[in-house]
């Protein structure tokens, strides 16, 4: 940012990559003023979120930060820095049963919201009625 070197894209990711612990570090810190969360018996939930990051002056997106933060303890559960290929997606990390995964509307799409389902964990994303085809919906209301 200074002007004193230059990296190529693949060395900014590189670099990133290997700092998740110091991310994770960094974003638990900052959260260890708030008070965990406690659920009822049996429920776990994961709360997902990704964002875009674009190198200073670049005019597109150049890598995607994918997370999930466990509300229960307070801490991110996972964090994935990607290339712009990357989609956001539910099954990025592990799925266990009795799990809630919580998500946004770009979550909710069926190749990412089947494997929850087959293992009986759920998940709860925001989509609206024509995100979905009507034979995935069931019986016709």
């Amino acid at each position: 940012m200074a002007g004193l070197v230059k990296l190529s894209d693949v060395a900014v990711l590189n670099r990133l990559m290997g700092a998740t612990e110091c991310l994770e570090h960094i974003t638990a810190e900052l959260l260890a003023g708030n008070r965990c969360a406690s659920f009822p018996d049996g429920y776990h939930l994961c709360v997902f979120d990704g964002t875009y990051v674009s190198r200073l002056g670049s005019k597109s997106t150049d890598f995607k930060i994918h997370a999930s933060f466990d509300p229960a303890i307070a801490r991110l559960a996972h964090l994935e820095i990607s290339d712009v290929r990357e989609a956001e997606c539910l099954t990025r990390t592990p799925i266990n049963p009795g799990e809630v995964h919580i998500a946004d509307r770009v979550y909710a799409h069926a190749r990412g919201l089947y494997p929850i389902i087959s293992i009986s964990a759920d998940f709860l994303v925001r989509a609206g009625w024509r995100k979905f085809r009507k034979r995935c919906l069931g019986p016709t209301f």
